[in-house]
This record gives C-alpha cells, sequence and structure tokens, in this order.
C-alpha cells in the first residue's frame, strides 16, 4: 500500500499559502503520485494535467517554489534540504519507504519559543514576522536567536524593572540588530543585576503609586 505523511504545520507553512487553491491540490495529488513511483514524476504539464483530470498544472510554479525539484524527471523531496548530506540520506530512506515530508520550520519554531517564553500566547505569527525571524536564521542559528529571547526575559530592565515599568520584550526589539542580539545573548549566560519585576508586579506598583498621590492630594481618606 503506497501512502504519504502530511505534517500539521503545513496549515501555516508560508511558501504553500502563497500557492492558488487549486495548485495547493494539484501538489496534494502529484504527492500521492509520486509515492507510487519512489517519489518520482515523469512528464510534462500536458501529462500531469490528464494524470490529475485538471485543465492545467502548474509544474513550473511549484518547482519555483522548492515543492518539486527538476532532475531528469520532477522528485518529490523537502525544501532547502539538499545541502545537508546526512539530511539527504535521511530523505532518500523516507522516498524509499513512499513517505513524503516537508521541512522544519525553524522560523516558526523561534516563533513560538519567543511566544512561550515571554507570555505571548495570542500573538499571530503572520508573513511579516516570519520574514523578520528568517532574515535573521540567514545570520545566526535558531539556537542562537533562542537563547537572545531568553536574555531578554532575565534583563531587568526589559522586564519592566525601568522607571516607567514598561516591558521591552517584542521580536522586533530582540532582533533589531546583530549587536542586540549578542547582547541579549550574552544577558542569557550573565544576566544583568536587578530586581526582574513580573507584570503583576509592575501592575502592583503602579496601582501603589496612584493611592500615594490620592492621598497627597487629599482625593482619598
Amino acid at each position: 500500500m503506497h501512502w504519504i505523511k502530511l505534517h500539521n504545520s503545513l496549515l501555516e507553512d508560508y511558501s504553500f499559502n502563497q500557492l492558488p487553491e487549486i495548485t495547493q491540490l494539484h501538489l496534494l495529488k502529484l504527492w500521492m503520485l509520486a509515492s507510487k513511483n519512489s517519489g518520482k514524476l515523469e512528464g510534462d504539464n500536458q501529462w500531469f494535467s490528464k494524470l490529475l483530470n485538471t485543465k492545467k498544472v502548474d509544474i513550473e510554479l511549484l518547482v519555483q517554489s522548492g515543492f518539486l525539484v527538476c532532475t531528469d524527471s520532477y522528485e518529490i523531496v523537502p525544501r532547502e534540504e539538499k545541502s545537508r548530506e546526512e539530511e539527504i540520506r535521511e530523505d532518500k530512506s523516507r522516498v524509499d519507504n513512499n513517505i513524503v515530508t516537508l521541512k522544519h520550520d525553524e522560523a516558526h519554531e523561534v516563533f513560538r519559543y519567543w511566544q512561550e517564553t515571554l507570555n505571548h500566547t495570542k500573538s499571530a505569527f503572520d508573513k511579516d514576522r516570519r520574514a523578520f525571524i528568517v532574515k535573521w536564521l540567514s545570520v545566526y542559528d535558531s539556537d542562537y536567536l533562542k537563547k537572545a529571547i531568553h536574555g531578554c526575559s532575565v534583563t531587568p530592565f526589559n522586564m519592566g524593572d525601568n522607571d516607567r515599568g514598561q516591558v521591552y520584550d517584542s521580536l522586533k526589539l530582540i532582533f533589531k540588530n546583530a549587536d542586540q542580539i549578542d547582547r541579549f545573548a550574552k544577558n542569557s549566560d550573565n544576566p544583568p543585576a536587578g530586581k526582574i519585576t513580573t507584570i503583576q508586579q509592575t501592575q502592583d506598583r503602579a496601582l501603589a503609586q496612584a493611592s500615594r498621590i490620592k492621598k497627597h492630594l487629599g482625593w482619598e481618606e
């Protein structure tokens, strides 16, 4: 029995979602066809259109998007994985077993770490945030970016221990530039001195200050 395995992260994959919906459907069908032939497809647009019973299959777009790799035939491989010999071997093993998988999404992984570490669970992973993280993944590896995020979480000033009681922990602030990323990464190993306040502590401090001002002005007994 031939089968393929799809990760649910495909629903959040930026490149996949940029494809027209009909092309997304064609891709899934092509994956299923490829699973019957050791992960390879041979033919042209006309032949694939006939196989899928549709007017046109945009093979060129799927190649440009990285979902198909054009060799002597169209081969189903994870995107951007062929630069690593070990992972090529793993991918070949998956193809031999008629399993098609997607590339690990490092940008989303970094985003989720930021959400969990700094309590931004409601924040959306939109295309701008993805592009911003991908930009820095071309410079640093994902572990180093996570280290910078952790460094921000243990930096008193950024956690609200400042004269405004304001938390500064956005992705654009943490990854503002290379110097900023390096500074937070160092803070992860050696947190700055100072009392780290939680959001609740900051709110309590503001309420206490407001109460003192009201009492001074005679607005409360």
